[in-house]
């Protein structure tokens, strides 16, 4: 199953009509809760499109375990009632907002994000721009979050002071190390994570998103 998500993203990369797409979302189950559900992808096949055979090349189908977030704006909400990733996820933020230097994020990246970073900040200019733009977060909410492997996708919008009529959408990447979440760049080059980035799917699927967990 991962092997055909790997395959088709290649199209979803490179063809315009693809990333202008149309999908279906489908949830196992009668109940939807905040538990891990089986959310199936289908992609729909629209006129136009190439055919291999009797096939469609660009109908494809998806499956992936998904826990839906609260889709609370975390730093208005009471600490008691985030989960533990809200609370990570709020907590990364301050420790970006307020850092000094790169030892001060050691708690909330993984190793190899820690090390691309210190490299990173040897520019001082990308050290000053990144603080800044995390000293502009307004608020972040948290949609859903896709288990990949050992890897917690995490779906989110986030508000910036200087754009307060908009909602941006955004991906993190989780890992649990030790019993604490990190921060991780590990599905930088993945599929999953191309695909949640570019075209029609993400804006769908946020839209599917906030209906289900009522927003």
């Amino acid at each position: 199953m991962i092997m055909k998500f790997k395959f088709f993203s290649f199209f979803i990369c490179y063809f315009p009509n693809v990333l202008a797409q149309d999908f279906n979302f489908e949830l196992s189950g009668d109940n939807v809760d905040l538990g891990v559900n089986e959310l199936t992808i289908v992609a729909k096949a629209s006129a136009g499109q190439p055919n291999i055979g009797s096939q469609n090349l660009y109908d494809w189908k998806w499956k992936v375990k998904l826990e839906l977030g609260s889709g609370n704006w975390i730093f208005q909400a009471d600490e008691s009632s985030l989960d533990e990733k809200e609370k990570f996820i709020k907590r990364m933020i301050i420790a970006h907002r307020n850092r000094t230097s790169i030892y001060d994020l050691v708690n909330v990246l993984d190793d190899e994000y820690f090390q691309s970073k210190q490299e990173s900040y040897q520019d001082p200019e990308f050290f000053e721009r990144e603080q800044e733009m995390f000293q502009q977060i307004d608020d972040v909410r948290m949609l859903g979050v896709i288990k990949y492997g050992n890897f917690d996708v995490v779906l989110q919008q986030t508000k910036f002071s200087e754009q307060q009529q908009s909602i941006s959408p955004g991906i993190m990447n989780l890992v649990l190390i030790e019993g604490s979440y990190k921060l991780s760049t590990s599905l930088r080059n993945e599929s999953i994570w191309i695909n949640l980035n570019f075209g029609s799917l993400r804006d769908q699927l946020d839209k599917h998103l906030e209906e289900l967990i009522g927003i």
